[in-house]
């Protein structure tokens, strides 16, 4: 369930990856989740209480939320947060934080972006673990998956439009990746065709390869000839707590290596 931000359109749409509607009706990450997920049916609307009954109605068993910790109104089973630097831990616009960090308390799951310096207070019962965000391969301009040692020693155009694209930048730059310039755009922003124009002026320029993010690709489109990186998240630590907590099989939890 998303509210699909960044789209134009205001209606309930209804799809998954058979049938994927213009990003500008559905948003850019509800069009990847259905891409990456075949099988996921994915609801886009303004009300997400709305969109879980609706999806219920339609035979629907399981509902995630995306970005739903805030969403008091909808009952859940279990919530899984994603906790990395809390910079000044202020509310917005001071601050990065939506809520104050006591909210924690509520949640079932932490997932840190990494080992934390200074890790909140957590509730005696939560389940800890750690992630790691990387880089698993990229996708040339034709839709085939390569090796990340694709990049390295090749002169790039980094264009991203997410929350932090400073870490997109030093990803590239850990594959070996020469990045000449950065074309960074607002967070689910659109990308215009002048953009398109200017990014690909500068690519030829600098005799460089252009590459972007799988959910910028999608509002990209057929517009410009792009590489894109696939990352995934690993859970480095506390796999078999955030299993217990899911109902996940045993069989699904790789041995310790303990």
């Amino acid at each position: 369930l998303s509210r699909g931000y960044g789209r134009t359109s205001t209606e309930l749409i209804h799809f998954n990856s058979t049938s994927i509607p213009d990003v500008s009706r559905v948003g850019d990450e509800p069009a990847l989740i259905a891409r990456r997920c075949p099988g996921v049916e994915v609801w886009v609307g303004p009300d997400k209480t709305e969109l879980a009954q609706v999806a219920r109605k339609h035979g629907a068993e399981i509902a995630i939320l995306d970005d739903g910790f805030q969403h008091h109104s909808l009952a859940r089973d279990v919530d899984v947060v994603i906790v990395g630097d809390l910079g000044t831990a202020r509310l917005l616009p001071a601050g990065p934080l939506r809520e104050p960090v006591s909210a924690l308390k509520r949640a079932h799951i932490i997932i840190e972006r990494g080992v934390l310096q200074r890790p909140p207070r957590y509730s005696p019962g939560v389940k800890r673990a750690v992630g790691q965000w990387h880089i698993v391969g990229v996708t040339d301009d034709m839709g085939r998956m390569q090796a990340t040692k694709s990049l390295a020693g090749t002169s790039v155009i980094a264009v991203s439009g997410i929350a932090r694209p400073a870490q997109f930048v030093s990803s590239l730059e850990a594959l070996g990746a020469q990045v000449k310039a950065v074309e960074s755009f607002p967070d689910h922003g659109a990308i215009s065709d002048a953009d398109c124009r200017r990014i690909r002026a500068l690519a030829a320029k600098h005799g460089a390869r252009i590459v972007t993010t799988e959910k910028d690709r999608e509002r990209l489109g057929s517009r410009l000839e792009v590489w894109t990186t696939r990352f995934e998240v690993k859970l480095t630590a506390g796999l078999e707590g955030v299993a217990a907590v899911l109902g996940w099989s045993e069989s699904l939890v790789p041995p310790s290596k303990d």
